[in-house]
């Protein structure tokens, strides 16, 4: 299979496409793994993402073409020398003869499947590797290897950039999802905390306040709450709150003390933009 420079431009600008238009770890590796096999003939594609941390293997995808139970099994599958080889190695690794290498067991079954050579291939995202790509043939590669690996990595060059944009947007996303939880639950506790039902009273002083209180919160007039440390000005302000129309929005504390000054009445009130400096 010649190569000319036009090819791999085309295949190059082919490759850009599908980079562009796939917006999921799934649709993205479906359209890569097609283009490989009807470019290259391959039969198997596989794109493995490592885990640092843990010096461990993962899918990023299920792999395309050729099934092989153990290692594209659920449940603790199987992970190929191959993609570790690039890993470690940061340089495209080509196996002519995958039986060269049957001591491991997932080449083993690599080769039940009829598989008999290999392309692995490193992404490289800011010097360091976070993925392999490992594209297998059920046929020899012969005089054909050097070039199709050439054209292979400039390709995953493109891949890296764009695995590494989705694995750092799915870390964001997950922490932002912790975030909330941990928000929603911060909210829930303090509104357990500051539950009418942790409220207790008998005194008849204590019944008209609450009377006033529970008339207050059904009106839209501002309510200043007067009184001694820890005689409950925040539990009645969060009581008005929780009886009060706006009910279903956040209650927002503010420390008043910590206010400056000169900023005080624009940060309750708010002010007309521009009024002053950063504004």
């Amino acid at each position: 299979m010649l190569h000319t420079p036009d090819s791999i431009y085309q295949s190059l600008l082919e490759i850009n496409n599908i980079l562009v238009r796939e917006i999921t770890p799934d649709g993205l590796f479906r359209c890569l793994a097609h283009y490989f096999q009807d470019r290259f003939g391959c039969d198997r594609v596989s794109l493995t993402i490592y885990e640092p941390e843990t010096d461990t293997l993962s899918w990023f995808a299920s792999a395309e073409g050729v099934t092989i139970n153990q290692m594209d099994s659920e449940y603790v599958p199987l992970r190929g020398p191959f993609a570790r080889m690039a890993i470690e190695s940061k340089k495209p690794i080509i196996v002519p003869r995958i039986e060269d290498h049957d001591d491991y067991k997932a080449v083993r079954c690599m080769l039940d499947a009829g598989l008999r050579s290999a392309l692995s291939f490193p992404l490289i995202s800011r010097g360091k590797p976070i993925a392999a790509v490992v594209v297998s043939f059920k046929r020899y590669l012969g005089q054909e290897a050097p070039a199709l690996c050439d054209i292979i990595e400039k390709m995953c060059s493109q891949v890296a950039l764009a695995v590494d944009n989705m694995l750092v947007y799915a870390q964001l996303n997950q922490r932002n999802e912790y975030l909330n939880e941990q928000v929603e639950s911060l909210l829930k506790a303090e509104d357990i905390t500051h539950s009418s039902s942790r409220f207790f009273y008998n005194c008849g002083t204590m019944q008209n306040i609450m009377k006033q209180i529970r008339t207050l919160a059904n009106s839209d007039v501002p309510v200043l709450i007067n009184g001694e440390t820890g005689t409950g000005k925040e539990f009645i302000a969060r009581y008005i709150h929780s009886h009060s129309n706006r009910a279903q929005f956040n209650f927002v504390k503010v420390n008043c003390p910590a206010l400056s000054p000169t900023l005080f009445e624009s940060e309750l009130f708010g002010h007309a933009k521009g009024a002053f400096t950063g504004a």
